[in-house]
């Protein structure tokens, strides 16, 4: 399965939303469009990992150098990714330290319209 990636508003969010798999042809695009969501109006983007079937390291690196772009331009970014098979991967990397990795995108954009940046723990 390729990567399908898309940005969409959502409740007044820019969110990423991807699905298929991340990997060495496809990781240019994902930092492309995760990055460019970063630059969009707004002080917040969401990157939405739902439908993630497969993520190399490179992308885990992606999310963190947005994560940097982003809060230097004072905008908060978070990731959703309710899939226990990816969420395990970002733990173990340790992005859950560094970037917010919430379950659901409802929570991630309550936690980013309320001002704050604060993710929920991801599952231990």
């Amino acid at each position: 399965m390729t990567m399908k990636v898309a940005i969409v508003e959502y409740h007044g969010v820019p969110l990423v939303r991807v699905a298929g798999e991340i990997d060495g042809s496809s990781v240019i695009e994902f930092r492309r469009t995760v990055m460019g969501a970063g630059a969009q109006r707004g002080n917040a983007v969401v990157i939405e990992l739902s439908e993630v079937r497969y993520l190399e390291s490179a992308a885990i690196g992606v999310l963190i150098e947005a994560h940097g772009v982003s809060k230097a331009r004072g905008v908060r970014m978070v990731v959703v990714c309710p899939a226990i098979e990816i969420a395990r991967i970002l733990r173990l990397s340790g992005l859950h330290h560094i970037v917010p990795v919430f379950e659901d995108v409802d929570s991630a954009v309550e936690i980013l319209s309320n001002g704050q940046t604060g993710g929920e723990p991801s599952r231990d």
